[in-house]
């Protein structure tokens, strides 16, 4: 096994958490399909590897990534449009992000990265390292829109109790 092998399998790990935000998201999870989704999220991660380990075809990863985030996408609550834009969605972000790592890394021209070929190992880490903070960023400013809409709306429901009251009263 390969050095790229391993970073391969440890970011494939990593993903997986990426993956979970990235549908928390949009879709709402179901505790009642806890088990259900541990099993969707590891049946994704030894699919997605030993497809890439056996055969190395980029179209056949393509498609089995796309089938294991679908299933993924199943243990989730919303409508099936819902989840199939989810799909998409989570693999048009993971192939933009793998353009944004090629091109700052392009930028940079890491020397000795090209000399020792680590150039592919680092495309991955720094891939993985941008969807995380991406992720990490949208979901902070959802949650703290969601908090200040349910502020607003909690002081809009008071001002009507209240109003309803000076004229009720």
């Amino acid at each position: 096994m390969t050095l790229y092998n391993l970073v391969y399998l440890s970011s494939n790990i990593f993903n997986l958490y990426i993956t979970k935000n990235f549908y928390e998201l949009f879709l709402e999870h179901n505790k009642e399909k806890c088990r259900r989704t541990i099993l969707a999220y590891i049946l994704y991660f030894i699919a997605t590897s030993s497809t890439y380990l056996l055969f190395e075809i980029p179209l056949l990863n393509l498609f089995v990534n796309i089938i294991c985030f679908f299933i993924i996408s199943l243990c989730y609550e919303g409508s099936i449009t819902k989840k199939i834009f989810t799909t998409l969605s989570m693999y048009g972000y993971s192939f933009v992000i793998e353009i944004l790592s090629l091109m700052i890394l392009g930028v940079l021209i890491i020397k000795p990265a090209e000399k020792f070929e680590y150039d592919e190992i680092l495309v991955h880490f720094l891939s993985k390292i941008l969807s995380f903070l991406i992720i990490f960023i949208l979901k902070n400013t959802l949650i703290k829109k969601a908090a200040e809409l349910s502020e607003i709306s909690a002081l809009d429901s008071i001002n009507f109790t209240d109003s309803t009251a000076l004229v009720c009263g």
